[in-house]
């Protein structure tokens, strides 16, 4: 569900007119009569592009009526046409303009030598030999998503522009092809299998993982630990893998994980974190071993499968659940503050941090607030109370305050993100779940000002611009600051806003930005003067200019004013860019591969290593005082990365480099991540098993083609089910999706066709009830109001809440998570440790429910399920039939409903995972215990089961499953008979209640409508006559 009302009121923005200028390799956008309503604009020239939003290129003006001007770089010679463009984040309004060609050189950059090494399983170093007549000046990477990276060129390791040699860092299967941009813009792209030379031949490929084996080559794989309780804790697990090479695994598609060799156990080993409250039940997970080749885990043996007993769920972000504007003042007199205080709720990981972002609709001005527990007034990280405050005088402009972004994030880094500059906000993500009703009201803060203000007349002039460098080499570790002051005159200084600083921006000739923000200021006889000092990053902007612009200048009316790169280039003297060069050999740390308490060998990167350096390591031990460095052995070192082995250690560490010329590198902190795998679970004994059965049929369990006869009953070949082997699986299409709730049709189609339907299956969760230890019930709960969530294809989740109390009358949310999941094929699974086959076109249920308020520690619960058998051929043969029993050889129960020679089949394990421990449970039918009553008819066939669960504390996991089976009569059926006038009382009964049935069925899932039309038309012609003594 998204909430596009929550945020529409200020969008989008109208753009009218665009013009270019150039000069001095110089290229300038105009946009005139803008109308801003708080939202990021894109900023293109041809393929680079920035976002941003108020202050960056807004030139003068007011919200209502105002102009852009964005200043990039152009060279003098172009053999490409520039495009420039300028487009609101939210609106599908561009505005375009060109600049021609100025033809030069065509001759394009050339590959002319590329290696490719793995330095892990997920990460890979390309290096390129390359030569360029005009010299290099951009690389580019397209990912297999279609996706375009910059690479920017402190990729560059030697050589120069005009030839080259260059080190990527690539991450697995992240690149389809790259481009090479010369400084004229010719351009030239390298696609996989691209021929690079002739003599000797060579290709450029692309890297990617392409191990080929398959399920037989895994000797065995295993975890240390299959069962794991994550209550408030995190889940450590070793998994090791009898494999013939490395490759990686994931716990879900945002999150990879290598898997590397161990020496001590002579296998690959993979280690990794599941945070605590945040998954149940069995871990899906996948080995990858090509860009298409994967295993999952539903294939291996249950040793390697990875379960959660016992957790609380906490998959959602920090929550606002009260929030209150303060001061909601209609006249400012003096000074004060407004603001909002709000209270912010995390049931079980704790909200950790946030960020908060509030504009002004009138002046822009901008209040950033990050919030951590120390800003806490009261409470605790569950349910604690924050407040922003924004200062107000009287000498102010009547606007409303609006929060534009939240970002609130809870102990596990879990995020609640509130934008008001997107469309694809999810319900379930965002903070103000809680405030649907109340729509945009809730963040924004009307205050009206007594004063007003003149119009103004004149932008303030820049008199003066003055850098502490000209050049910067953005290849050193140190000496990349600059220091920048501006001088301007002021038209009106009454009305100046001095508390609203400008932005200093650096632009990249690839429109990447550096921000200089809240910089000091001078008041002078006429004007202001600001100044501003800022890190340049390594490599930025290289080998290009930096241009510098200001934007943000403002009047206490809402008046505004900035300054492009073509207003400062008026200033003289060249003070509106700096250059750049880029020194090689300096060594300088910048990232690493994840570190693990464990220890093992770590890569970590940035630029400058060589062979001949010495790396140095600190073990600080806990304390930070120690400067005590030992030298250590690099394992591989190229000029971007290089690898080294550490010791085990739960404390931070330091390293660093001293080159052969004797050039000291930083010294880089590295904080590894605590890895403690947890205890195993206990299992509580005995569980229950079934008894032996008689074998039952004739022939015997079927025939030999069919099943066998054991010693524990009829055991049956697939797709052979039953106690005597006389059901056959049928195979049928997977169920249309219930959007509302976990209530599954399963159809049959008739003679092939999907319009015409012989027979339909019906399964529903219906309610949840508490029972006294008499087994009288005290409470029940309808499941209504069920949050859908699509997992993958034939696999889907529902979350309801309900909302139960305490004899304090304390309410507590006891949430029931169903999901279902659509087998296609055959496929064994475990539950509870008990082996369990899925036969084709089955459905399972993954059942879970948390912590429940239980009056007396005596009481159970019982989870009703309804299924229902329905058939759509109706002649005077029907029959229909209800069995329940004991399955012989997966300890089960199982319910078997027919309707002439088709039937719902369910099947209900004897065991559940209470409180993370595998315990023992009961199924029964109910016979008019309900209000939800079962009935049976000669063409439908009903039933509810109730799950029995035991007193329990956190969480309890239930998972039944069901198929369609084609079989024979039954003894025990209901039959219509061969005359209209000596229909039973029973039939009777059965039609009404059947009619009944089918038109809330169809309320329900009214997608299904047309089905069950054909349904009624049979039953139609049926009439009730009065029936004979």
């Amino acid at each position: 569900m998204y909430i596009y009302f929550f945020f529409a009121e200020y969008l989008p923005t109208e753009l009218v007119g665009l013009v270019h200028g150039l000069d001095n390799n110089v290229v300038t956008l105009n946009v005139f009569n803008a109308n801003y309503k708080l939202n990021e604009f894109i900023y293109s020239i041809n393929e680079n592009q920035l976002i941003k939003g108020f202050p960056f290129g807004f030139y003068s003006g007011y919200n209502s009526n105002f102009k852009i001007c964005v200043s990039g770089f152009v060279n003098t010679i172009q053999n490409e046409q520039m495009v420039l463009q300028c487009k609101p984040v939210t609106s599908s309004t561009i505005l375009s303009s060109t600049i021609p060609i100025i033809s030069g050189d065509t001759t394009p950059p050339k590959l002319t030598n590329f290696t490719i090494l793995q330095l892990s399983p997920l990460k890979y170093l390309l290096k390129l030999h390359i030569v360029s007549i005009n010299e290099l000046f951009q690389i580019n990477s397209f990912t297999n998503s279609g996706s375009t990276e910059k690479i920017g060129l402190e990729s560059f390791v030697s050589g120069n522009l005009f030839e080259g040699d260059y080190e990527i860092i690539l991450s697995t299967r992240s690149l389809n092809k790259i481009q090479l941009i010369d400084r004229v813009r010719n351009k030239v792209e390298y696609n996989n299998f691209d021929i690079i030379s002739l003599n000797p031949i060579s290709k450029f490929t692309s890297p990617f993982i392409s191990y080929k084996f398959n399920l037989n080559d895994f000797n065995d794989i295993s975890f240390s630990i299959n069962d794991l309780n994550l209550l408030n804790n995190t889940g450590d697990v070793p998994m090791s893998l009898m494999l013939l090479d490395p490759v990686s695994i994931s716990i879900n598609e945002n999150i990879r994980y290598p898997i590397n060799y161990n020496d001590d156990i002579e296998s690959f080993e993979c280690k990794f974190i599941i945070p605590s409250n945040n998954i149940f039940g069995e871990i899906p997970y996948v080995i990858f071993f090509s860009l298409t080749g994967k295993i999952y885990n539903s294939l291996l043996s249950s040793s390697a499968q990875l379960r959660v007993n016992e957790t609380y769920l906490d998959n959602q972000g920090p929550l606002i659940s009260l929030i209150i504007k303060k001061n909601n003042i209609d006249n400012i007199s003096g000074s004060d503050f407004v603001g909002w205080t709000f209270r912010i709720l995390d049931d079980y990981n704790g909200f950790e941090s946030g960020f908060i972002k509030v504009m002004g609709s009138n002046d822009n001005s901008i209040y950033n607030f990050n919030l951590t527990l120390n800003d806490l007034l009261y409470g605790d990280k569950w349910n604690g109370t924050y407040k922003i405050d924004i200062p107000v005088d009287e000498t102010c402009i009547s606007q409303e305050f609006v929060i534009i972004h939240v970002t609130l994030l809870d102990a596990n880094k879990i995020p609640s993100i509130y934008n008001i500059y997107s469309e694809n906000q999810k319900s379930i993500s965002n903070p103000f779940i809680n405030f649907y009703n109340d729509g945009i009201n809730v963040t924004r803060l009307p205050i009206t000002c007594s004063s007003s203000y003149p119009t103004v007349t004149g932008k303030p002039v820049i008199i003066d611009l003055k850098l502490s460098t000209q050049t910067i080499d953005v290849g050193k570790l140190t000496d990349r600051s600059v220091t920048i002051s501006a001088t301007f005159n002021l038209t009106d200084e009454n009305n100046f806003n001095y508390n609203l600083t400008p932005i200093f921006y650096l632009t990249s000739p690839t429109l990447d930005l550096i921000e200089c923000d809240a910089p000091t200021y001078q008041i002078i006889a006429g004007g202001i003067r600001y100044i501003c000092e800022t890190e340049i990053p390594i490599g930025f902007g290289y080998p290009g200019p930096i241009f510098i612009s200001i934007y943000g200048l403002r009047y206490k009316n809402g008046y505004f004013a900035g300054y492009p790169t073509s207003d400062l280039l008026l200033v003289g003297n060249n003070k509106h860019y700096l250059n750049t060069t880029f020194s090689l050999n300096n060594p300088i740390i910048t990232s690493h591969d994840d570190v693990y308490s464990y220890g093992g060998k770590i890569w970590l990167y940035g630029i400058g290593f060589n062979q001949n350096q010495t790396v140095y390591i600190n073990y600080l031990n806990g304390g930070f005082n120690s400067n005590i460095f030992e030298a250590i052995d690099s394992i591989s070192t190229y000029s971007r990365a290089f690898t080294i082995a550490i010791k085990e250690t739960e404390y931070p560490f330091i390293i660093k480099i001293i080159s052969y010329e004797g050039v000291i590198s930083n010294e880089y902190l590295i904080n590894p991540i605590l890895f403690i795998p947890p205890p195993p679970v206990e299992t509580q004994t005995p569980l229950p098993t079934n008894s032996p059965q008689v074998c039952k049929g004739n022939p015997q369990c079927g025939g030999s083609k069919q099943g066998y006869c054991s010693s524990t009953g009829c055991i049956c070949y697939s797709p052979w089910v039953g106690l005597s082997c006389q059901s056959k699986v049928v195979i049928v299409p997977p169920p249309k999706l219930n959007e509302t709730k976990p209530s599954i049709n399963i159809t049959k189609p008739s003679n092939g066709s999907d319009d015409n339907l012989s027979f339909t299956a019906l399964v529903s969760i219906v309610s949840l009830r508490e029972l006294d230890f008499k087994n009288n019930v005290i409470k029940t709960y309808k499941f209504d109001k069920w949050i859908q969530t699509k997992l993958k294809d034939n696999r889907y989740q529902y979350i309801v809440n309900l909302e139960t109390s305490f004899n304090n009358n304390t309410k507590l949310n006891c949430t029931t998570t169903v999901i279902t999941e659509w087998f296609n094929s055959t496929t064994n699974i475990t539950f509870a440790n008990q082996n369990l086959i899925m036969n084709p076109s089955s459905l399972k249920y993954n059942i879970n429910i948390t912590t429940y308020p239980f009056e007396n520690q005596l009481n159970t619960l019982q989870l009703i399920i309804q299924a229902k058998a329905i058939s759509n051929e109706i002649d005077y043969n029907s029959c229909s039939s209800k069995d329940f029993g004991e399955t012989v050889n997966d300890n089960s129960n199982y319910v078997q409903l027919k309707v002439n020679d088709n039937s719902l089949y369910g099947r209900f394990i004897k065991r559940a995972i209470v409180d993370g421990n595998l315990n023992s449970i009961n199924n029964i039918i109910l016979n008019g215990q309900s209000d939800d009553d079962d009935s049976t008819t000669y063409y439908s066939s009903e039933s509810l089961i109730a799950i029995s669960i035991p007193y329990y504390k956190n969480l309890i996991q239930l998972d039944p499953d069901f198929g369609i089976l084609l079989d024979s009569d039954s003894a025990n059926s209901i039959c219509k008979e061969n005359s209209e006038n000596k229909l039973s009382t029973g039939a009777i009964i059965g039609i009404v209640l059947g009619c009944v049935g089918c038109a809330i069925l169809i309320t329900i899932s009214i997608f299904l409508a047309k089905k069950y039309k054909y349904h009624l038309r049979n039953i139609k012609p049926l009439k009730l006559k009065k029936m004979k003594n």
